[in-house]
């Protein structure tokens, strides 16, 4: 990585908002959210550029009753089905 810093004024509200929200939702920093979204506007991005799936990836909502409810759905399967 490089040595190159910046300082940057006036970042719209909204924008602020998308890459504070992004960079929470995927477990990264903010300056790796501001960087990651600089490159791929400027067409720089690395490595692998499969992300339609990145909405999904770090908002799992916690849900134990779910979870143990869909549990007992699939422990009263017939074991042929298991």
């Amino acid at each position: 990585m490089s040595n190159i810093q910046y300082t940057i004024r006036g970042v719209p509200e909204p924008v602020d908002k998308v890459l504070r929200t992004r960079a929470k939702s995927r477990g990264i920093s903010f300056n790796r959210a501001a960087i990651e979204a600089l490159m791929k506007d400027t067409g720089q991005v690395t490595g692998n550029t499969n992300r339609e799936f990145d909405q999904f990836f770090g908002n799992l909502i916690k849900d134990k009753k779910s979870f143990d409810q869909a549990q007992d759905w699939l422990d009263k399967l017939p074991k042929e089905l298991q």
